[in-house]
């Protein structure tokens, strides 16, 4: 199915993201993993931990994020999204355009790794800025019917 949806996504113009993000979310082992970045022509997980690194020294968050999400430490990318989400957040000109494109990588990275234990605060973090953002993009499209649901989520 990994091939197969990699494939799919190589017939899309413009599919660089969409590529890492299925390179981020897939669960296998080291080998499979770096065979599907190189069939997605993705650099390495090792490649991709160096420019997260360099992206993160930068200052680049987005490109960090992107980057640590497909290496071999992904959950290094949720203190660096998290930290940057909120810090927009605590502005008075922020908008869901400056913090869903970072949000939305989030969201991708691997369940097993967010299940562990020591993740529990920033997986917290993450559900409830998830659960805040989509109440507003709800808002903006005029979902009005499961706005409450998520403002209610997020605040439990």
């Amino acid at each position: 199915h990994r091939d197969l949806a990699g494939d799919l996504l190589k017939m899309i113009p413009n599919n660089e993201l969409l590529l890492g993000k299925l390179c981020a979310f897939y669960p296998g082992n080291t080998a499979e993993i770096n065979d599907l970045h190189e069939k997605c022509n993705l650099p390495s997980l090792e490649e991709c931990l160096q420019l997260a690194e360099a992206a993160h020294n930068d200052g680049d968050i987005f490109q960090a994020v992107k980057y640590y999400l497909s290496s071999p430490e992904p959950e290094k990318a949720l203190p660096i999204g998290i930290l940057y989400i909120k810090d927009q957040i605590n502005t008075s000109n922020w908008t869901l355009d400056t913090v869903c494109p970072i949000l939305d990588l989030l969201s991708y990275i691997r369940t097993d790794r967010l299940v562990l234990h020591k993740y529990s605060e920033v997986r917290n973090e993450l559900l409830i800025l998830c659960g805040y953002i989509g109440a507003l993009l709800a808002i903006r499209r005029q979902y009005t019917s499961i706005v409450p649901a998520l403002y209610e989520y997020t605040s439990s």
